[in-house]
């Protein structure tokens, strides 16, 4: 879809577009449902709801692709601002670490299985994994200086 906008391809050929395919997915639906023994279910539930929705959908798609291109980017920018922080303080720089509480612990509780993991299969004797394993023990000693 971003292709298409850069492209230049006018908004009202990808909506019809989309509602082509929509329409298809329908009859497959349709046709799916039919032959394992939902016919009943769909053409009397499942299809006037998926017929309503689509027409909000459709009237509303401006609105539609800026909440769903915010709900799904949401997590990346968690995940980016994330290892970003992590590694702005394994840098050594002091800044607050993101996300604190319950979930700073779990993440924690995952590196420091993932390095007894490292550990028992042999691989603490590389460079690398000594080095990380020293920089998580730094790590908790000071979330362990910043409770107190």
């Amino acid at each position: 879809m971003l292709a298409n906008i850069v492209a230049g391809v006018p908004f009202t050929r990808m909506i019809i577009s989309i509602h082509k395919n929509y329409l298809n997915m329908l009859i497959v639906l349709g046709f799916v449902s039919t032959h394992i023994g939902l016919g009943g279910w769909w053409q009397h539930s499942a299809y006037p709801f998926l017929l309503s929705l689509t027409r909000v959908i459709l009237t509303y798609w401006l609105l539609v692709i800026f909440v769903v291109t915010w709900i799904f980017l949401w997590p990346v920018v968690i995940v980016v601002y994330f290892i970003t922080n992590f590694f702005v303080r394994l840098l050594g720089y002091d800044v607050r670490p993101f996300p604190g509480g319950v979930i700073d612990r779990l993440f924690h509780w995952i590196l420091r299985l993932i390095i007894r993991l490292a550990v028992r299969l042999g691989l603490g004797n590389y460079r690398l994994t000594r080095s990380l394993i020293k920089e998580v023990r730094l790590q908790g000693m000071r979330r362990q200086e910043a409770k107190t």
